[in-house]
């Protein structure tokens, strides 16, 4: 995931989102690239890339002395039709993320909120709307890149707050004069008044388009987390089935992995991608490749350097993925369980009973996680856990190297022991609280050991 690379992708759909609905018209000029910069966050010569990508597509004329001008002609009957046809196959994954995602977003918020108090600087201003705004500028203080994406896939997805008009949505005047907690209090209000109002707006036109446009058969297109946008990322994915895979006993210790055509055939990737993964996996003791053979499973522990550079990004999202977990925990698990039956309570306890009974404690991570990705009444949250599982799993090989010598299933039976308590005496919240703090406690103890074998610790702090 490079970052940069990613903001000028965020930055290109922003303002392509917002011409093709007519919000800008042709000869309207763009903020300034300063006023962009600062309102998005990122360096100038992000801002100047985004800009000369939606030149080549048409849609603007760039002037080194002046603001980008808007030079397509898109008749407003088009901006129309083209408004029906992206949010009417999404409204299903829209009303969806509109129901849980403040499930996700608002335990992140509320975080970022708390350093903003704290250090009490002023507002940002309101080049771009004011509700992205305000998410960019609060969650970046949460340093998580990870989130950030996120965060950009579902205004991707959801697309409307990027149409939103400041004089809308009741949150300018003295943005930038104000500060403290009543301001903030006034933001958070005003920004869930005005969200509301739009989202009304937003599904009285998508039934109205639905009709007249005749798309009552069109296909829903629902969420998709995408933070892979390149070939070789894919890698860090397919390290991830691997690692999950032999863990879980589909390739055993000791057994040979398929060929490399094979596994390229079964993920849809190239033959390099799988060998680049096989070389990386090797440095982590997850296998142990031989020259013109199968690779073989072993899953030891091994002392790899934490400052590689691919090692190093897979462990930053193994840690951007933890702290992510760690703040959604708690409401998304007991959202789960108060709302499941008594029998899949039955299930959850009897899975933490079989992990004690057969010495697999660290399996633990598995089980919350597909708990929550069977069982979670929204599309929004099974897609983003399914997701941070996957990167999560990137601490397995950690956890060797980290507890070298130690049993793991000694390391989790505790929490393992707690856990069962609370399914038995049916306390939700206890369980769901010990859930977050196992998590807090993996984070804590990864980035302590990181820093310790790194040669730059402050890189990995939050």
């Amino acid at each position: 995931m490079k970052l940069e690379s990613d903001l000028k992708r965020h930055i290109c759909e922003y303002y392509e989102a917002r011409i093709l609905s007519g919000y800008y018209g042709c000869g309207d000029p763009l903020p300034s690239i300063h006023k962009v910069s600062a309102a998005f966050q990122v360096s100038v010569p992000t801002v100047r890339d985004a800009l000369t990508a939606l030149e080549q597509q048409g849609y603007v004329t760039v002037d080194a002395r002046k603001a980008a001008r808007v030079t397509c002609r898109i008749p407003l009957s088009v901006c129309r039709q083209n408004a029906a046809e992206y949010f009417v196959p999404r409204a299903d994954g829209i009303l969806d993320l509109v129901r849980g995602g403040h499930l996700l977003l608002l335990p992140c918020w509320n975080a970022g909120i708390e350093g903003w108090k704290k250090e009490e600087n002023p507002f940002p201003s309101d080049v771009i709307a004011p509700h992205v705004v305000l998410y960019i500028t609060v969650l970046n203080r949460l340093q998580n890149r990870l989130l950030i994406n996120l965060y950009w896939e579902i205004l991707h997805y959801a697309r409307f707050p990027f149409l939103m008009r400041q004089e809308d949505a009741a949150l300018s005047g003295s943005m930038a004069d104000r500060q403290g907690p009543d301001a903030l209090a006034d933001l958070c209000q005003g920004l869930t008044d005005t969200f509301t109002q739009h989202v009304k707006s937003l599904f009285t036109f998508i039934e109205e388009a639905r009709i007249g446009y005749s798309l009552e058969q069109t296909a829903p297109v629902p969420f998709q987390w995408r933070i892979y946008r390149h070939q070789p990322q894919l890698r860090y994915s397919f390290a991830s089935h691997l690692i999950r895979g032999i863990m879980y006993h589909r390739y055993p210790v000791g057994s040979k992995l398929p060929s490399l055509s094979c596994l390229a055939k079964q993920q849809g990737i190239s033959v390099n991608t799988v060998r680049r993964t096989l070389n990386l996996l090797e440095k982590l003791g997850v296998v142990e490749s031989h020259q013109g053979k199968r690779s073989t499973v072993c899953m030891e522990a091994a002392a790899f350097d934490v400052d590689e550079p691919e090692i190093r990004e897979g462990l930053r999202l193994y840690l951007d993925a933890l702290h992510i977990v760690e703040l959604t925990l708690h409401p998304v698990m007991l959202h789960v369980l108060e709302n499941a039956s008594p029998k899949v309570h039955t299930e959850l306890e009897t899975g933490f009973t079989a992990m004690r009974e057969q010495g697999k404690s660290n399996a633990c991570f598995e089980v919350i996680f597909a708990f929550i990705i069977k069982h979670s009444a929204f599309a929004i949250v099974r897609e983003c856990y399914n997701t941070l599982l996957d990167l999560i799993t990137w601490g397995f090989p950690l956890a060797l190297y980290r507890l070298f010598g130690h049993s793991l299933h000694e390391q989790y039976l505790d929490f393992n022991i707690r856990a069962e308590r609370h399914l038995q005496d049916q306390d939700w919240s206890g369980f769901s609280y010990d859930c977050m703090g196992l998590m807090s406690d993996e984070r804590r103890q990864a980035l302590a050991f990181i820093s310790q074998k790194s040669g730059r610790p402050t890189d990995w702090q939050h």
